[in-house]
């Protein structure tokens, strides 16, 4: 197997490898954040990966103008709080049957934090069960600093393993490193 330029981000989805079929392929991929640490990186470092030169992988991209939680909440008005998160349930179970149908990735972001913990959607927890790898991104415990931006977590379900390392969002790239070590 050839060696790609990797980081921390790509060993822990299993992306270090140039392997076919595409690792991810068929998988879905859920991306939590918080509004004071986005999870964006993680979105567009997947988009690079998926459009690379020689990639030959299927991707569909489904973008929503609001967070999940507007729609639910729109959909409990219209329907009179019956069954409304139903349908978003049905449509996510819908992409999940995709990946498999069509061999491709589905990939969400979501912002965990906009929930407070009793109005946490039911498809949000759905969501991560459906997952084979559960991306978060959150805040260092320690506060702000100059030098990181955040904590990764990443659970590759297929994998049976869960990584955990410290990242910094420069210009053109993300830089991850496990606490207390050296980045360089």
């Amino acid at each position: 197997m050839n060696q790609r330029s990797s980081n921390l981000l790509d060993e822990a989805l299993g992306l270090d490898q140039i392997i076919e079929p595409w690792p991810l392929r068929g998988r879905v991929v859920a991306i939590e954040d918080q509004v004071e640490t986005s999870g964006s990186f993680v979105l567009n470092h997947l988009l690079k990966r998926f459009l690379s030169p020689n990639s030959s992988n299927v991707t569909i991209f489904i973008a929503f103008s609001q967070p999940f939680s507007h729609y639910d909440r729109i959909l409990r008005k219209l329907v009179a709080a019956n069954g409304s998160s139903d349908y978003v349930l049905d449509f996510l179970h819908h992409c999940r049957t995709l990946t498999s149908e069509f061999d491709c990735s589905l990939i969400t972001l979501n912002h965990e934090d906009i929930y407070s913990s009793e109005d946490r959607p039911t498809f949000l927890i759905q969501m991560e069960y459906l997952a084979d790898i559960l991306i978060k991104a959150e805040p260092l415990a320690t506060g702000l600093a100059t030098d990181m931006h955040g904590q990764l977590t990443v659970l590759n379900k297929g994998q049976n393993k869960v990584s955990n390392f410290l990242f910094k969002v420069k210009e053109n790239v993300v830089e991850c490193f496990y606490p207390g070590r050296s980045r360089d």
